[in-house]
């Protein structure tokens, strides 16, 4: 118990810390824009928050190290699963890429080094959540109880801990709405970090969903749906 609440400390350090730190930034509100791709200006803002989070990763990846004795959680499997969530991955940068071809309104130089910071900053951001929540987190919970009870209080961790998006002025029905579907993910990534013991399918599943939903592809569908 005495290891499990080191983790759990660690854990909420790290995590609540990291969310707090992102925002208490000069810009670390401005960070977690959706169409953050089109905010040229804060390129460099972009590159520096996204290596400070790979640095983090090391530090994260070390403390798994030493708390579990391996770090052997990214394993992959050349199933119908992977191959399908890394195909998405792919076509979904490639269209990304070309989206930015069709928005006139930024320059196309500039634009695409923001489009390249933007993708790594949410590659690191990504592999920080799935390792701190679903690797180190549900690492820890499995010791102390059941699978399925590691599966339900890492989701339950991941879900509420995004009530801490009232710090940027979200009004409560729409952050409850946000811990809910963060929950129902949390739950799939969970799985997925139990069924294969690794953290590629879920990271490919939630790397995925931030290429999407901030990329200049879905940016470009939503800008043609209203002039139409």
């Amino acid at each position: 118990m005495a290891k499990f609440i080191f983790r759990l400390v660690f854990y909420l350090i790290f995590w609540l810390g990291g969310w707090i730190g992102l925002r208490s930034l000069p810009q670390g509100p401005e960070l977690l824009n959706r169409q953050l791709f089109l905010e040229t200006a804060k390129t460099k803002s972009i590159f520096g928050v996204g290596l400070a989070i790979w640095l983090v990763v090391l530090v994260v990846l070390f403390f798994y190290r030493h708390s579990f004795g391996r770090w052997d959680i990214f394993r992959f499997q050349a199933d119908w699963l992977n191959i399908f969530l890394l195909l998405a991955v792919g076509l979904l940068l490639a269209a990304n890429f070309l989206a930015i071809f069709l928005i006139k309104e930024k320059n196309l130089t500039v634009l695409t080094l923001c489009l390249v910071g933007v993708t790594l900053y949410y590659l690191a951001d990504t592999l920080f959540q799935q390792l701190i929540n679903f690797g180190f987190l549900q690492e820890g919970f499995s010791k102390i109880v059941s699978p399925p009870t590691a599966i339900f209080g890492a989701a339950f961790l991941f879900g509420i801990s995004h009530f801490l998006s009232m710090m940027e002025g979200t009004k409560f029905p729409e952050a409850l709405g946000l811990v809910v579907a963060a929950f129902f993910l949390g739950l799939v990534f969970a799985f997925l970090r139990l069924k294969y013991n690794s953290l590629i399918p879920g990271f490919l599943l939630h790397f995925s969903i931030y290429l999407f939903v901030n990329g200049p592809f879905l940016y470009l569908l939503t800008r043609r749906k209203a002039i139409c």
